[in-house]
């Protein structure tokens, strides 16, 4: 005897209603029934992409455009811009690239064209301006415009099983030409450039520590995007996920199964350790630095070291300066030596290179102060400030 045909209607009607219904007797909770819901919800949403996906075929991809800096821009240097076109699909005729620039900046060309590009090939648009003032937020706006190979197109739709016969229309009723653009993002400062834009961006500078000789202060990482007011609010929430942890050991299990990992918490708390310890240090609350580096020195103890090597570098940095603030320079050394000996291929440690070279050059001790220069540059030889300090000392 034939099986029935299954009702796919009702199948789905028991689906939905499971997904959000409480079970009888069940207290219903604002808590369950908000987790009901979101769950709910996201799994409809799957679902509705999935049927939307199957539905809605796309127009096979006939070019790629992308557009990047050839190296770290620098202040008053040139920069290189290369913007890239391939033809996956047919030949494109009539091609035109355009670059809009940060303010300030200075073109040698601002639109190339290129004739035709055969199908299979590429073809680089190499551009040249000048980083004439600092663009802390920069960015290169790519505009790409050229011929869609619409008869190409069509004979690779004709081609595709199943899809041809709705793909084609869509084909037809595309306009003559494409535009597109990519973004370049990147950041320039005086001191120094970045890209492509990473973590290792340390943005501080203390000139209160300046030498009259010195272009600016020792360096430092700051903390711009969580506030001292979030940063307490962290630290109060994980003070009380620590007791729940705790007195039930079990509850981590818990959360680890919700997808939520309370070493990212743990993390979370001591990055807003390093946010206190920074306020303190910007009010010259040495106190309040050490009472805050002491937390976070404790905070991290059972934390993988591949998820804490640069905060940590962070951490013994400010340290090292709160000591510099007050007068023990001998000490703030010692801590930036353990800093750099810590783990001496990360790269932000171009910026405690830095820091020892100022204290060496402060006492008179220009040799030091120029190998840390040295080996400073040889993790980013792109650090402008540094280069610049570098070859003042370089040519005594």
């Amino acid at each position: 005897m034939s099986k029935p045909i299954p009702d796919t209607r009702k199948q789905s009607f028991i689906f939905r209603y499971n997904l959000f219904r409480i079970s009888p007797g069940k207290k219903c909770s604002f808590t369950n029934y908000k987790e009901s819901i979101s769950y709910g919800i996201l799994v409809l949403f799957m679902l509705g992409a999935f049927q939307l996906n199957a539905s809605q075929p796309l127009v096979p991809e006939w070019y790629r455009f992308s557009a990047e800096l050839a190296e770290i821009p620098s202040l008053g240097s040139k920069a290189t811009l290369k913007a890239t076109l391939t033809s996956l699909i047919g030949n494109i005729s009539g091609i035109e690239v355009r670059i809009s620039l940060p303010e300030g900046w200075k073109y040698s060309e601002k639109v190339q064209k290129l004739e035709n590009l055969s199908s299979g090939t590429s073809h680089v648009f190499t551009f040249e301006a000048e980083a004439s003032v600092a663009a802390p937020n920069g960015s290169i706006i790519c505009t790409c415009a050229g011929s869609i190979p619409k008869a190409e197109l069509t004979k690779v739709v004709q081609d595709m099983p199943f899809v041809s016969a709705e793909l084609l229309p869509r084909v037809s009723h595309l306009p003559g030409r494409f535009v597109t653009n990519d973004e370049i993002a990147f950041s320039l400062y005086p001191e120094e450039g970045f890209y492509p834009l990473g973590p290792d961006m340390w943005l501080g500078y203390d000139d209160r520590l300046k030498n009259p000789a010195w272009e600016r202060g020792p360096v430092f990482y700051r903390e711009s995007v969580i506030s001292a007011a979030q940063a307490g609010l962290n630290i109060e929430m994980y003070s009380k996920l620590e007791k729940k942890l705790s007195e039930d050991p079990s509850f981590g299990n818990l959360l680890r199964s919700k997808g939520i990992d309370p070493k990212n918490k743990q993390l979370d708390t001591l990055r807003a350790y390093y946010v206190i310890a920074q306020e303190a240090y910007l009010k010259k609350d040495l106190k309040g630095v050490d009472e805050n580096l002491k937390s976070f020195d404790r905070l991290s103890v059972n934390l993988p070291e591949g998820m804490t090597a640069e905060i940590k570098i962070a951490a013994k940095n400010l340290q090292a300066l709160a000591m510099w603030h007050a007068g023990e320079k001998k000490k703030a050394e010692e801590i930036l030596r353990e800093a750099f000996y810590s783990n001496r291929k990360l790269p932000v440690q171009r910026y405690v290179l830095r820091n020892l070279g100022l204290l060496a050059q402060d006492r008179g001790d220009t040799s030091v102060a120029r190998e840390s220069y040295r080996i400073g540059l040889t993790l980013k030889s792109a650090y402008s400030l540094l280069k610049r300090e570098f070859e003042r000392l370089d040519q005594r």
